[in-house]
């Protein structure tokens, strides 16, 4: 399998934090932000600074990377990037540190620290990706629509999904998701992958993937 590009991560760090004793004077924390990572976009009113609907800070940089998105929740932190999770995850610890040392916020112990992700990339196998079974029902399609005087080839599965039940109280995670590229042709077997996990974990999992339709 070959890694061709790595196109997104998000990474969350479920985590809330005590505010001081005195409060916090919110346009020093948003001020310091962003000399600290330059957002081009920040909350400029006591509205916008809601962290129930999520606080936003937009096109920053950390480690010569653009974190095109940061927002603050009152039960976690959320980092996105065109980038590997390694960054996003190692831009919210230098987050966590900046609360806490630098604003005198404190982590609430009662709650166990858990982590959510979303990685995209896009990935060329060696072998083809094929569910054979599926491709029935695209030959079927195509019947139908050669019927309408379209002339195409035979659909083909191009792609899957899996996913979990969660209890409805839980954090929902993303799909496991497994897609032909468009824009390439299918023997070239490029795909769009997006998977709940780090990268290096996603990259281990399409492995696996690879290696299991090999046989």
């Amino acid at each position: 399998m070959k890694l061709i590009s790595i196109l997104f991560s998000q990474s969350i760090h479920f985590t809330r934090f005590l505010r001081p004793a005195g409060g916090i004077y919110i346009p020093s924390m948003v001020e310091q932000l962003e000399k600290r990572y330059g957002f081009l976009e920040t909350p400029r009113s006591l509205s916008q600074f809601n962290t129930a609907k999520g606080v936003t800070f937009a096109h920053g940089k950390f480690q010569d990377t653009v974190i095109d998105k940061f927002q603050i929740y009152e039960n976690g932190l959320v980092a996105e990037a065109n980038t590997e999770s390694r960054i996003t995850d190692a831009f919210l610890e230098e987050i966590v540190n900046f609360l806490t040392k630098d604003c005198g916020f404190q982590i609430n112990d009662l709650q166990k620290p858990t982590y959510a992700y979303v990685s995209q990339v896009e990935v060329q196998f060696e072998v083809d990706i094929s569910l054979d079974s599926l491709n029935k029902i695209g030959a079927f399609v195509s019947g139908l629509l050669n019927s309408y005087g379209v002339s195409l080839p035979d659909y083909r599965a191009s792609g899957f999904l899996v996913h979990c039940d969660t209890p409805r109280d839980a954090p929902r995670p993303h799909k496991f998701r497994v897609e032909r590229r468009e824009g390439y042709p299918c023997e070239l077997n490029v795909y769009f992958c997006s998977a709940p996990l780090r990268t290096p974990d996603h990259i281990k999992a399409l492995r696996f993937l690879e290696s299991v339709f090999r046989g």
